[in-house]
């Protein structure tokens, strides 16, 4: 029993390696090692051609840039992912193996304990210096560019710290 344990996959924390965009599969390194019935400590292999999961649903999606050591939440497939990775859609795995580490799924974002926390009154999305926070009653932006497209509407005052360029046609009479 012990042994069908230790070969039993459940999750791990993880770090990239690299990442492809297009295919949104990384090569992630897991980062706890396996300890031997003897003692010795083994480092476990870096995992190859790992589907990488975003949150998406209804036609939208949050998708981020992975970078080599982002970390990553290892999980791993109750059956066989082989089927399902060529074709896609319901498929019967033609392999038998259970919770094996060639069934990984990496989730982006767990860090370790230095990698510190975000804010807790407020949703972030962050890059770089830029971010958008999202609290309860306002919407920050801090970027050094702000770009909308299309048409913007805004219902309330607006305040304006620093210069302001216009252009096109106001109509003081028409809400914008």
């Amino acid at each position: 029993v012990a042994d069908a344990m230790r070969q039993a996959n459940t999750c791990l924390p993880g770090k990239v390696v690299s990442y492809d965009a297009a295919t949104q599969t990384a090569t992630i390194q897991p980062l706890l090692k396996t300890r031997q019935p003897d003692g010795r400590e083994e480092a476990l292999p870096p995992l190859s051609g790992v589907p990488v999961v975003f949150p998406r649903g209804g036609g939208g999606a949050i998708t981020m840039p992975m970078r080599e050591g982002d970390g990553v939440m290892l999980t791993f497939s109750q059956r066989s992912l082989d089927e399902w990775k060529g074709k896609g859609g319901e498929q019967t795995p033609d392999d038998p193996r259970m919770l094996d580490m060639s069934d990984a799924i990496a989730t982006p974002g767990m860090v370790d304990a230095e990698a510190g926390g975000g804010p807790s009154d407020c949703i972030e999305l962050r890059l770089g210096g830029a971010k958008v926070q999202i609290f309860e009653d306002k919407v920050l932006i801090v970027a050094d560019t702000v770009r909308f497209e299309g048409e913007v509407e805004i219902d309330g005052n607006v305040k304006i710290w620093g210069d302001a360029e216009a252009t096109g046609n106001f109509n003081s009479e028409e809400p914008l």
